[in-house]
């Protein structure tokens, strides 16, 4: 759990760096870069795992290579998506993208079923809703549901794969995934011709570090409990959505609402009846 705890500190902490810097999208593509030249940085550094090509399977190096456009991607869109679609949308978008990891796990991860993890997944989801929602008038245009799908199936799949990874040695599949970050915001850069400051360098290097060690830590919670990955999947989303809602409460003066906080005592609950699976 404490693992997952840092994860869950890094997650909120790069939401809280766009809270405060708000990029535009040139900007944010050399950020992207950067961030993934700190992370594949870090990894050389820190890794005691030996790069070797004899270490890479079949499968996982054509998860890796999607992986490398499907990353970077996510990121863009989710913030084209704030700008359509408000936060509170995407943000909920996001978050139910735990369905499809929540199916992997009892269809592809063998994971057992039990009647507890079932009312805490039930709970869960209903926290979710209701520390998402807010008083909207607005309604989503049918061309902004494409970003909202697309953010739900690609959330799902990244998780799915982080998974798969984690029971590999997937310090070299990591390693992978960065460099192929980089090659395709670098590909993007080239095509628009965006110039560069170096302000981008640092909000990257900051970005970077924190998106390392929360894939590390994600990583490293989902093989101390290999056998049980829906507390993984569901801990690390609830808490991430808890957390990021006190936060901007108490620092950012976002307003909450009763629900909202019914929302936090059920999430609370949900990662309670979890945890007592372990």
């Amino acid at each position: 759990m404490n693992l997952l705890l840092f994860s869950i500190i890094c997650s909120v902490s790069v939401g809280i760096l766009f809270k405060i810097k708000k990029f535009e999208l040139n900007s944010f593509i050399w950020v992207l870069f950067c961030g993934y030249f700190t992370c594949f940085v870090l990894g050389y550094v820190l890794f005691e795992q030996p790069i070797e090509l004899k270490n890479f399977a079949g499968l996982n190096i054509f998860f890796a290579f999607i992986l490398s456009f499907v990353m970077p991607s996510l990121f863009i869109v989710l913030r084209n998506s704030i700008q359509q679609n408000g936060i509170a949308k995407t943000d909920l978008v996001q978050r139910m993208s735990l369905m499809l990891p929540i199916v992997a796990s009892f269809f592809l991860f063998g994971e057992q079923f039990t009647w507890q993890k079932l009312i805490a997944l039930i709970v869960g989801f209903l926290s979710i809703l209701l520390i998402m929602h807010k008083k909207s008038s607005s309604n989503i245009l049918p061309k902004d549901i494409y970003s909202l799908l697309y953010i739900f199936i690609g959330y799902g799949f990244v998780d799915i794969i982080f998974k798969n990874f984690a029971g590999i040695v997937f310090q070299n599949i990591l390693m992978i995934v960065f460099i192929g970050c980089m090659i395709s915001t670098l590909l993007y850069i080239s095509f628009k011709k965006i110039p560069f400051h170096k302000s981008f360098l640092l909000y990257g290097i900051i970005l970077g570090g924190l998106n390392f060690l929360n894939i590390y830590t994600y990583l490293l919670a989902h093989r101390s409990l290999s056998e049980s990955p829906t507390i993984v999947f569901t801990v690390m989303n609830l808490g991430v959505i808890s957390l990021g809602m006190l936060i901007g409460y108490f620092f950012f003066k976002e307003k909450i609402n009763k629900i909202n906080i019914v929302g936090l005592l059920s999430a609370v609950i949900s990662i309670l009846l979890l945890a007592n699976n372990l």
